[in-house]
């Protein structure tokens, strides 16, 4: 039966009295703090642990500041800051400077959330889909509608109608008209502008409808810019659908 040591790391080790009594100890000089080890001490149960002395390799490539000598466990990543390349800094830099073209980003958008119907010929302005325009801005402005009529020789005609107060201001329209053909139609600030459809090729399927304008509020606006719709006969109902929206963003 072998004799029983304890050391001051508190393990328990259990040393043969015969032949195998000495462990090997490992005397290699890049391990500091090495006492004479007793029968029941290994490298790695010493009173306390032993530290490697070899600091790791240290990157000193310029794109890196911040650098510091490192301490003896440190190596290039886990420095007290961790350091900083300048490289990237700069594309982030550049990256910043071209984002956008000049005009306020993102956009704000308003989407049409219930299907809107009419079945008026006199224009109707399509709720949710307009905003009041602030003083002294330039506004640039899209639209993207999906109509539908009731009855294909029927078109919805989808518009726009202006604030009044505005500098000044225009805008076009696009609405289908068959598969391979649109009709257009442009106006200017105070314009009820409509596009003067004839019809869609199907009853059972939205078409594409598209506006582009731009507006100079002015110093005293008043009023809202609109998404209108009529129908080009009276009492056959149009429709816009469920996510056409509008959307504008300021510029200059």
């Amino acid at each position: 039966m072998g004799t029983f040591y304890q050391d001051s790391m508190l393990h328990n080790h259990s040393v043969d009295s015969g032949a195998n009594a000495s462990l090997v100890v490992n005397t290699d000089i890049r391990f500091t703090d090495a006492r004479t080890p007793t029968v029941h001490d290994d490298v790695y149960h010493t009173s306390g642990y032993l530290v490697n002395t070899t600091p790791y390799a240290v990157n000193t490539d310029t794109r890196f500041t911040n650098a510091r000598t490192p301490t003896v466990h440190d190596d290039v990543y886990h420095v007290s800051s961790y350091p900083t390349n300048t490289i990237f800094a700069a594309h982030i830099a550049n990256a910043t400077a071209h984002s956008g073209g000049g005009g306020s980003d993102p956009w704000t958008y308003l989407v049409l959330g219930t299907e809107f119907r009419t079945p008026l010929a006199v224009a109707q302005n399509v709720a949710g889909l307009s905003f009041a325009p602030a003083a002294n801005l330039n506004y640039e402005i899209d639209g993207l509608f999906m109509v539908k009529t009731a009855t294909a020789t029927v078109s919805p005609r989808p518009g726009c109608g202006w604030p009044t107060g505005c500098a000044a201001g225009v805008a076009s329209i696009e609405v289908t008209s068959a598969n391979t053909a649109s009709i257009y139609a442009s106006g200017h600030l105070g314009d009820n502008i409509q596009a003067l459809g004839t019809g869609l090729p199907v009853t059972t399927n939205y078409y594409p409808a598209e506006l582009r304008g731009m507006m100079q509020s002015g110093a005293s606006p008043t009023g809202i810019f609109r998404v209108t719709l009529a129908s080009e006969t009276n009492a056959t109902n149009v429709f816009m659908g469920v996510g056409s929206f509008l959307k504008y963003r300021t510029y200059g």
